[in-house]
């Protein structure tokens, strides 16, 4: 194996690290606020989790915080083993990782704010009904700032998936199957938008699509890399 190759297959490791840490950090982020705080049509319930659970809050914005992070060193690091390849693609998975931290960053700024105002730093003068209904309205918000962000979740696996397939390197099926799972993303915010009452089940037959892609790359990133073949440039 020359230098070049081993190089690429560490390169591409280090991803895998760094997608694992992406998954795990995003899986509790994403997941503790619905499943342990909030209480779908109940504000008081939600305000007396939001206090019950407060250091579980406050970790799950950390965890955010950190995995957004991450996810800038991610992108970065495969536009580093991808360039080669198609650098118009590699850059345009970049940008779409950027644009989407902010959103999650905003988000978490509004659990935040809900957190200060359930621990009555913020709004003193309002009753307790008045200031549950803040709080459900901040983690609604912050709700929508993550649904716009699912957007750019899915567009970034798109060129992501093409310069995969395009490689030489990995599996085409991978290829494919990551931008299938950007459409799936695509698929799922569309239908929470356009078809409401019709979400949970549209979810239930995309969400597989997308996770398995994912858990798919993060798989061959760790444990294959990539393969000896020298590729050249096709952009």
């Amino acid at each position: 194996m020359n230098e070049f190759v081993r190089s690429r297959k560490n390169t591409a490791r280090y991803a895998g690290l760094l997608y694992l840490l992406l998954a795990m950090t995003a899986g509790f982020s994403l997941m503790v606020l619905p499943s342990k705080v909030i209480v779908k049509g109940d504000a008081e319930a939600t305000f007396q989790n939001l206090l019950t659970q407060e250091a579980l809050v406050r970790w799950v914005i950390v965890s955010h915080f950190a995995c957004h992070s991450i996810f800038l060193l991610l992108a970065m690091t495969l536009h580093r083993l991808f360039k080669g390849i198609h650098e118009h693609s590699a850059w345009l998975l970049v940008l779409f990782v950027v644009v989407q931290v902010p959103l999650v960053f905003v988000g978490e700024v509004f659990s935040y704010s809900a957190l200060i105002i359930a621990r009555g730093e913020l709004m003193q003068s309002l009753e307790a009904a008045q200031k549950a209904d803040f709080v459900m309205l901040f983690l609604k918000i912050r709700s929508s700032c993550f649904l716009s962000a699912q957007v750019f979740w899915g567009l970034w696996l798109i060129p992501l998936g093409r310069l995969v397939f395009a490689s030489g390197f990995m599996s085409r099926i991978l290829g494919v199957v990551l931008v299938s799972g950007g459409i799936a993303y695509l698929v799922q915010t569309a239908a929470y938008l356009l078809l409401p009452d019709q979400s949970s089940t549209i979810t239930s037959v995309v969400y597989p699509v997308h996770t398995i892609a994912e858990i798919s790359m993060i798989l061959w990133l760790l444990i294959v890399g990539t393969t000896d073949k020298v590729n050249v440039s096709s952009s």
